[in-house]
C-alpha cells in the first residue's frame, strides 16, 4: 500500500467518522461505520491488487470505494444504535430486519447500474470500472450483511 494511498484511506476514514457522528449523533455507531468503510476500502484494494494491474485508475477507485462503502455500513450501524435495550443478539436481529432488505436491494441495483459497462468495447471501462465496482459491491455486501452483524451478535 503506497504511502499516498494510505494517507487518502486514513483521511477517508476520519471523514466518514466525523460525518457519521454528526448525522447519527452516536459515536459508537459512527466509529463502527468508519471502521467498516475502511475495511471495505482495504479489501477492495487487496482484491484489486490480486486481480487487476494497479495503476492510476485502480488507486483512486479504491479510495472512492469509501464513499460507496458508507451505504453498506452506516445503515446497519445506525439501526443498531437505535435498537432498544436488551442482549446484543436481539439488537443485532432488530437492526438486521430493518436494514437487510435495503442493503440487498442497493447491492443488486448498483450492480445492474454498472453491468452495461461490461459490454463497452473499451477494455478499460469493462476491466477497471465494472470490475472495481463489482469488487466494491462484493466487499460491501460481505461486510454489511455478514461481518458487521457477526461482530455484534
Amino acid at each position: 500500500l503506497g504511502a499516498g494511498l494510505a494517507v487518502l484511506v486514513a483521511a477517508g476514514c476520519v471523514a466518514v467518522l466525523f460525518v457519521a457522528w454528526a448525522v447519527l449523533g452516536d459515536l459508537p455507531a459512527a466509529l463502527a461505520a468508519a471502521l467498516a468503510c475502511t475495511a471495505i476500502a482495504l479489501e477492495t484494494f487487496g482484491v484489486s491488487a490480486a486481480l487487476l494491474e494497479l495503476n492510476v485508475l485502480a488507486g483512486p477507485l479504491c479510495v472512492m470505494s469509501m464513499g460507496m462503502a458508507v451505504e453498506f455500513a452506516a445503515h446497519f450501524a445506525s439501526a443498531l444504535g437505535a435498537a432498544g435495550g436488551g442482549p446484543d443478539s436481539e439488537r443485532a436481529g432488530e437492526a438486521m430486519s430493518q436494514t437487510f432488505p435495503a442493503l440487498c436491494e442497493g447491492a443488486m441495483t448498483a450492480f445492474l447500474a454498472v453491468a452495461p459497462l461490461v459490454l463497452d468495447p473499451v477494455l478499460i471501462s469493462a476491466k477497471y470500472f465494472f470490475g472495481m465496482w463489482c469488487i466494491v459491491l462484493a466487499a460491501g455486501a460481505l461486510n454489511g450483511l455478514f461481518v458487521m452483524p457477526g461482530l455484534v451478535g
